[in-house]
């Protein structure tokens, strides 16, 4: 019996999962916290009705589950979470992202090194840590254009392999059609950002190389 493309992507992801990597734990309704296991063990946060707060929500569009991953506060409309047109993500990414959405975004991520988050989104450790200090001056066009490309990235990674612990482990292992370099290295330059979105594209599809 022929398995669906994005089936045959769950199972291969678990196949190829990198060192130390784990599968994001099964919550029920009643489970306040789990732990997510690998380096780092991290606490999730759980919604009263017992969703993962890190899992994107299936009935959300992709623009919509980039800004799930700044928090940004949505909308409700016909039941569903707010969802952004191109023209108003171009005008938030011109006008500057707000500096509390970098460190949103930052702290969201928990399985990639803090010093190779900041290389990715373009800025030093120590230039987050001080947004977290002025959190409404907004970002400069480039960073807030590098900080929603990250967080696209992360998002589509997300959907592909299942889950945001799957997705950064993806994004921080060397990738043979990479080259055997990190997707995540990648993320500071159009070439390679359009190379990373690429494979995530084939993979999708159910081709690993």
């Amino acid at each position: 019996m022929a398995h669906s493309p994005r089936k045959a992507v769950a199972h291969s992801a678990r196949r190829a999962r990198p060192p130390g990597s784990t599968a994001m734990p099964k919550l029920g309704p009643s489970t306040k916290h789990a732990d997510v296991g690998g380096e780092g063990d991290a606490a999730v946060r759980v919604d009263k009705k017992g969703e993962a707060h890190m899992r994107l929500e299936q009935n959300v569009g992709q623009y919509g589950k980039v800004m799930m991953l700044f928090e940004t506060p949505g909308k409700k409309k016909g039941g569903l979470r707010f969802e952004p047109s191109s023209i108003e993500i171009h005008e938030l990414i011109s006008n500057g992202l707000p500096g509390e959405m970098l460190i949103t975004l930052a702290k969201k991520v928990r399985f990639i090194e803090p010093t190779d988050v900041s290389n990715a989104l373009g800025v030093s450790v120590r230039t987050l840590q001080r947004r977290s200090h002025a959190p409404k001056s907004p970002l400069s066009k480039e960073q807030s254009g590098r900080a929603w490309k990250f967080a696209e990235v992360l998002a589509t990674a997300t959907e592909v392999f299942g889950s945001q612990a799957e997705a950064e482990q993806w994004m921080i292992a060397p990738a043979v059609a990479l080259d055997q370099r990190r997707p995540i290295d990648l993320l500071g330059s159009p070439v390679g950002l359009e190379l990373v979105e690429q494979l995530l594209g084939r993979i999708e599809h159910g081709v690993y190389t």
